[in-house]
């Protein structure tokens, strides 16, 4: 975004990452697709035609369809929503063909068949869906993102006060009942330390300004 009014790394103090949560690719029960080779394959044979739905501009899922697509050369357009649940809606109606959602939000459709899931977007499967392959797996090697979840602190935040704070979540996320609960969730407790967390920052923002850079940057109209 050209014209932030702050600056992601400068202006908060890493604490500690809480969790991460995979994304996942899913279509239209009425979509021929069910793989994602088969995706991938109809996306090519018809350049331009299918749109894939997200959360909105910017967010994981709307650069989980952005990578797929840089990796693999497919032409399908980006529809924005304003949240999960009217693009999970329209999905489900059939309004959208493709959606690329955090997986803790589109599971009970997946249960219930009324969104059928292609793969999940993290390195490895997921506990919650062990049937479910991963992006990677299926024929797009090296693909991987997900959503996650971290606390952060002001600019300038006292070393010892950060280190208390990042001690007292991490003990959190690591009680059994927390746990569980993130796990029903789909999600993978982590609890990180501050430097761990920096670096996950610095990285996730080498790794995405390449994709954005590659679409020629974002607009929130």
């Amino acid at each position: 975004m050209a014209n932030l009014s702050y600056d992601a790394k400068k202006d908060f103090t890493p604490v500690s990452l809480i969790a991460t949560v995979p994304n996942v690719v899913l279509v239209h029960p009425s979509v021929e697709a069910k793989n994602i080779q088969e995706l991938l394959e109809l996306l090519r044979k018809n350049p331009g035609k299918y749109s894939y739905g997200t959360s909105g501009v910017a967010t994981p899922p709307h650069l989980s369809g952005e990578l797929l697509k840089s990796m693999t050369g497919v032409d399908m357009v980006h529809a924005p929503y304003k949240g999960g649940g009217p693009a999970m809606a329209d999905l489900v109606a059939g309004h959208i063909p493709i959606l690329f959602d955090v997986l803790s939000g589109a599971a009970s459709h997946i249960r219930a068949g009324t969104a059928r899931a292609l793969a999940v977007t993290t390195s490895e499967r997921v506990a919650s869906f062990p049937g479910l392959p991963t992006v990677a797996e299926s024929g797009v090697p090296g693909y991987e993102t997900w959503t996650w979840n971290a606390i952060f602190g002001p600019a300038g935040m006292p070393k010892d006060t950060t280190e208390q704070l990042s001690k007292a979540f991490q003990a959190v996320v690591a009680e059994p009942d927390i746990q569980a609960r993130l796990k029903e969730l789909s999600a993978t407790p982590v609890g990180s330390t501050p430097e761990q967390l920096a670096a996950l920052v610095d990285s996730e923002t080498a790794k995405w300004k390449k994709v954005i850079d590659s679409i020629g940057g974002l607009r929130r109209d």
